[in-house]
């Protein structure tokens, strides 16, 4: 039984120290947690503060195949994360320049 619990739980490990990204003129640095999941990774980021307007300072981000091949970053849907398409495709597109920084 306890071989089973330990492949269903997910793995949180960090992915880095912080991204930095700019959005409507300010400067974002979030902790970005990477989620192992079967389908998937799962991009956590901690904001620092809260986002835009609203009380939240999680986004959980993936990124998405399209039909061309490439790919997009959208948003998890969740009630304690944050939803916006537009800081995704930022945050998105800083967690890229990193990952291709690694290689």
């Amino acid at each position: 039984m306890a071989l089973n619990l330990l492949t269903i739980q997910n793995l949180e490990v960090p992915f880095l120290g912080e991204v930095a990204f700019e959005y409507k003129q300010e400067l974002y640095s979030v902790h970005v947690n990477l989620i192992a999941k079967n389908d998937g990774d799962i991009y956590k980021l901690y904001f620092k503060n809260t986002i835009e307007d609203s009380d939240k300072s999680l986004m959980q981000l993936y990124r998405q195949e399209n039909n061309d091949g490439s790919f997009s970053w959208q948003c998890k849907p969740d009630y304690f994360s944050y939803n916006s398409p537009e800081i995704a495709s930022v945050a998105g597109a800083a967690i890229d320049k990193v990952l291709q920084a690694k290689k």
